[in-house]
């Protein structure tokens, strides 16, 4: 009778212990674009990412990450169903985090792999997210362009929960940030009046951008990088600089370097705000690009601030 009793015990513990012990969700045995693009963003995508996003892979989520590794290549395609199908399922990725943010933000720590994988399908939609979807296709941005834009930010918050993941999409959105403010910079520089509103094109979606940057941190309990913070600043000084050699109005000597560049905030002793202060006093010459920067500064701080 104790035989019986213990091996109906074992037996009970065995199967317990097996239903307590989750499956791990299904992947396409069709790792094919077509294949797994239909699955992303099919009817049941949205279930099959929480799925793979949930679980806790021993791989940290590299497999299921590995089903994504077309995405970057395609969304560049020149085959037009291709970039289509790429940003469609980008589209998918991100609709998917910002609706379920709560329950995505843990998977920085269980499935960091696979939230890297996801910042790295993402990387080729920045421009897009922010209202320039040059270069590709098929993606949409997830937020009205004139809101604080808080789903996109609960996306940029969800790539902030690893450090990789971080690292990798925060560093592609600074450079793409970098490459319009440079962009309004040359026009600012050659155009003071800002004849042609072409402007816009450049600088507001750095702003959505520096915003988004801010807000996902502040989402994740984070800090965002220096150049965030003073994005303002960083702007006025890419202006300013292109504009001026060796000397100016309202701009104090001490500021230039030998050769007659404006030094930037590294290369500067003393106080940033008294640096900064010359800047706008210089610029107020030019009211066109002082209302563009203060276009910058308020759509910046709709999106980054609490």
């Amino acid at each position: 009778m104790s035989r019986r009793l213990t091996a109906t015990a074992c037996t009970f513990m065995v199967f317990v212990s097996a239903a307590c012990t989750p499956s791990a969700p299904a992947l396409p045995s069709d790792a094919s674009p077509a294949a797994v693009s239909e699955k992303v963003g099919g009817s049941d995508g949205s279930s099959f990412l929480g799925d793979i996003t949930s679980f806790e892979w021993p791989d940290d989520g590299r497999h299921a990450g590995e089903l994504l590794s077309w995405i970057p290549r395609d969304a560049k395609s020149s085959d037009p169903e291709a970039a289509n199908r790429a940003g469609a399922t980008a589209q998918a990725i991100a609709t998917f985090l910002a609706d379920h943010y709560n329950d995505a933000k843990g998977a920085g720590a269980t499935n960091p792999a696979l939230i890297q994988a996801y910042a790295t399908a993402l990387i080729p939609y920045l421009g897009a997210m922010v209202g320039d979807p040059n270069g590709t296709s098929g993606f949409e941005p997830l937020d009205s362009l004139d809101s604080s834009m808080p789903r996109t930010a609960e996306v940029f918050a969800v790539m902030a929960t690893d450090a990789a993941a971080d690292h990798t999409f925060i560093d592609a959105a600074s450079t793409h940030a970098d490459t319009y403010e440079k962009q309004f910079a040359d026009l600012a520089a050659a155009d003071p009046t800002l004849s042609s509103p072409n402007w816009r094109n450049d600088l507001l979606p750095a702003a959505r951008i520096r915003g988004l940057i801010k807000a996902g941190a502040r989402l994740a309990g984070r800090q965002p990088d220096p150049t965030t913070q003073r994005s303002v600043y960083e702007l006025q000084y890419m202006v300013v600089s292109r504009m001026v050699r060796g000397s100016a109005p309202f701009i104090s000597p001490e500021y230039f370097n030998p050769d007659g560049s404006l030094k930037s905030a590294d290369e500067i002793d003393g106080p940033w705000s008294r640096y900064n202060a010359q800047f706008g006093s210089y610029l107020t010459s030019y009211p066109q690009i002082t209302g563009a920067i203060k276009a910058f500064q308020d759509t910046f701080t709709a999106i980054g601030q609490p």
